[in-house]
């Protein structure tokens, strides 16, 4: 199997600096938010406490799928780790790192009644 790629400087800057508990990459298309996000999101999972949710929220299920958890499973991208992220096509939980995380799809949500959608 091929070494995981190697990160920018830039990427892991970006990483280091993601302290809060939610982190927002913005920049230009195709310049490394998803890889860097993601290998920030890793660090998280193994650091976080054993209680309490771990949640992904997407536009959409397929969104996160698509977006996130199949480039977790990348072994190009994430070598060994990416065998650490199960998740059935449809379920609205994964496996990483052995801690179940949660996915909310926003679109996929009802609105609650006397809110609009």
């Amino acid at each position: 199997m091929a070494a995981p790629l190697p990160l920018s400087d830039k990427q892991l800057a970006s990483i280091r600096g993601a302290t809060a508990r939610i982190n927002i990459w913005h920049g230009s298309v195709r310049s490394g938010k998803t890889i860097a996000s993601l290998v920030c999101f890793l660090l998280m999972v193994r650091r976080a406490s054993a209680s309490g949710l771990i949640v992904i929220v997407g536009r959409s299920l397929q969104t996160i799928e698509r977006n996130c958890l199949d480039v977790l499973q990348d072994p190009t991208l994430f070598g060994d780790l990416a065998a650490e992220v199960r998740h059935t096509r449809g379920a609205t939980t994964a496996v990483v790192l052995g801690r179940v995380v949660h996915l909310v799809g926003a679109a996929d949500r009802e609105p609650r009644a006397g809110c609009a959608a």
